[in-house]
């Protein structure tokens, strides 16, 4: 996901209110870009996240000294109870097995401050979701070989004993259950149809070069924050939630 802008309806401001927020965790940091937009946002706001891939994590921590920033998994947060009011999980769940993603919103449950909020993003199954090139990788493996090779992010999904998973592209009945009894839906966003996996795809040149300043690659980026921008209801690409702690 690319960062918003504050103006976007979509922006992490619209949908986390961080005028009022004390400590954030992004859990699937990266090389720390929604990090980054939030420390710009409000400087003073503690943030923390977690990665899997050391390289991505070497990143952002030069990026931001001032984050906690940790390598691990999201179902073992090396955080204490109740330290976050805010948590971001964006486009990560996909990539947690299957038997870890239940554990994963646990731990995230676990150091969210009572009445805190999830933003919670993830692929959805909708009429488009044969079309995710992450799944590429596995149904055409020489094709990704060929034009993508690996990605930094892969990088360190292949070190971890699960390695690379297949983009699985969630229900809402599949997030409702795996959120069951520790979070509630507060606000969702069925967003993106054609264009977000169309785009995607055509950045496998750029992405492979590491050439993401030029024109071209911005209008493929802006193509597809706008497909994500309007509702597709069921039909839709990609699904944002946001989930408030379920107190117990």
């Amino acid at each position: 996901m690319g960062v918003e802008t504050g103006r976007d309806p979509m922006s992490l401001d619209s949908w986390l209110n961080l005028e009022t927020a004390d400590a954030l965790l992004d859990v699937g940091c990266n090389v720390g870009h929604l990090l980054g937009f939030v420390a710009k946002l409000k400087p003073q706001i503690r943030l923390a996240g977690i990665e899997v891939n050391p390289e991505s994590l070497k990143l952002a921590r030069e990026s931001l000294p001032q984050a906690s920033l940790h390598l691990c998994g999201a179902e073992a947060l090396p955080f204490g109870d109740a330290e976050f009011d805010r948590a971001t999980c964006v486009e990560v769940l996909e990539h947690i097995p299957a038997e870890l993603r239940r554990p994963s919103l646990a731990e995230i449950h676990r150091v969210l401050k009572p009445g805190g909020t999830l933003l919670l993003q993830v692929p959805h199954a909708g009429t488009f979701d044969w079309l995710d090139p992450g799944n590429v990788r596995f149904r055409f493996p020489k094709l990704y070989s060929a034009v993508v090779g690996r990605g930094l992010r892969e990088e360190g999904m292949q070190a971890r004993a699960e390695g690379v998973q297949w983009h699985h592209h969630f229900s809402m009945a599949e997030l409702e259950h795996l959120s069951e009894n520790l979070f509630t839906v507060t606000r969702v966003h069925h967003g993106g149809l054609l264009l977000m996996p169309l785009t995607d795809i055509a950045r496998w040149p750029f992405y492979r070069r590491g050439a993401y300043d030029g024109r071209l690659f911005k209008l493929l980026m802006n193509a597809s924050r706008w497909d994500l921008s309007r509702d597709y209801g069921r039909h839709s690409y990609d699904v944002r939630l946001l989930l408030k702690k379920v107190n117990t």
